[in-house]
């Protein structure tokens, strides 16, 4: 069955590139500390470019509370994993995450449903 699954993931990633935009997801990486110096290291900045769907949530989605009013839905191909606190860089604007999920039959990774808020 994965076989199946993975000519899916295949597909999913044709249509990102066919019919979506590039988006940069911005990581912040911990610095550290400097013994020597006695002072922090600051962190930096790593760039992961997906190729993505920004999308609106249909309004009888929108309850006010898990997803609000401005909320977008961004699928994601599965080239790198999003993580909570990454920011989003699109041709739409910044975009924080705010909820991540994976859909992953049978063990192959698909895409990411991402909803952010700005």
């Amino acid at each position: 069955m994965s076989k199946f699954y993975q000519d899916k993931a295949q597909t999913v990633i044709k249509l990102l590139k066919k019919f979506g935009q590039s988006v940069v997801l911005l990581r912040e990486t911990s610095g550290g500390f400097d013994p020597v110096e006695g002072k922090p290291i600051p962190g930096t900045t790593e760039e992961l470019t997906f190729n993505g769907l920004l999308t609106s949530y249909k309004s009888s989605l929108i309850d006010g509370s898990t997803i609000v009013q401005g909320d977008k839905l961004l699928l994601l191909d599965t080239s790198h994993k999003p993580q909570k606190g990454d920011k989003v860089r699109s041709v739409d604007g910044d975009w924080q995450i705010v909820s991540i999920d994976e859909v992953n039959p049978a063990g192959v990774p698909l895409v990411y449903q991402v909803q952010v808020r700005r």
